[in-house]
């Protein structure tokens, strides 16, 4: 519990959602294909200048998706979920991928097990996040 003055802290949501994720996911693809290469790096394919706190938090919504995966030290690539997604066998494989990227982050996962039949207020579901 959260003391006076004191924000308590929120479950882990994406930052961005998940047509962005796509969208930057294309672009690092676009440049780099499926093989690993240096964070640094991949945030430049998206636009940002640097690494910073903007590029990494994006970043880590990205990995929350199910998208990208680190591979070493301060090294990233595109998941075979990604893949299905930029380049699917056929749309059923690429319906699942974003299905399934759709749930991937944590706080999406406890609605979606909370609500399994997708109905609830925006009341109830205020109530369940807070």
């Amino acid at each position: 519990m959260a003391s006076s003055g004191q924000r308590s802290r929120s479950p882990r949501y994406p930052s961005i959602g998940l047509p962005e994720a796509v969208r930057l996911v294309r672009a690092v693809y676009d440049k780099d294909g499926q093989h690993p290469i240096p964070r640094e790096i991949g945030v430049k394919h998206m636009g940002y200048t640097s690494l910073n706190g903007a590029s990494a938090k994006v970043l880590a919504s990205i990995v929350q998706y199910g998208l990208m995966e680190a591979t070493g030290t301060n090294e990233i690539r595109l998941t075979p979920r990604a893949l299905d997604i930029l380049k699917p066998e056929d749309s059923r494989s690429k319906s699942a991928a974003i299905s399934a990227a759709a749930r991937e982050p944590k706080v999406f996962a406890d609605i979606d097990e909370r609500f399994p039949d997708r109905t609830f207020s925006p009341e109830a579901l205020e109530a369940s996040l807070i």
